[in-house]
């Protein structure tokens, strides 16, 4: 692990010493150029997002009226049985009485 992290910082030396050899004119348009690309891929990514994902109607998605759950409980009016009472007459409760 020491090995290739000094093989790593030597190598970041080393295009240190390549970047500071350049001329700063040259530095600059080297930053301008890489941001001006940056900026048109953040700007093309924006619009296909803004104009074309979101401008196309989805169609699995349908807007409805939301349905209030209070009625459909008071129109079903189920008579809920006691769960014990159910389960005590399956056989695989009951004893066998001999």
């Amino acid at each position: 692990m020491k090995k290739f992290r000094s093989t790593i910082d030597q190598f970041v030396k080393e295009l240190e010493l390549r970047w500071a050899s350049i001329p700063v004119k040259k530095q600059q348009r080297y930053t301008l150029s890489f941001f001006s690309v940056y900026a048109l891929l953040t700007v093309g990514i924006i619009f296909h997002v803004i104009i074309y994902q979101t401008g196309k109607p989805s169609e699995n998605v349908r807007i409805e009226k939301i349905k209030n759950p209070m009625e459909q409980i008071e129109k079903s009016k189920i008579v809920l049985k006691d769960s014990l009472s159910v389960n005590l007459k399956n056989k695989f409760y009951e004893r066998d009485s001999k």
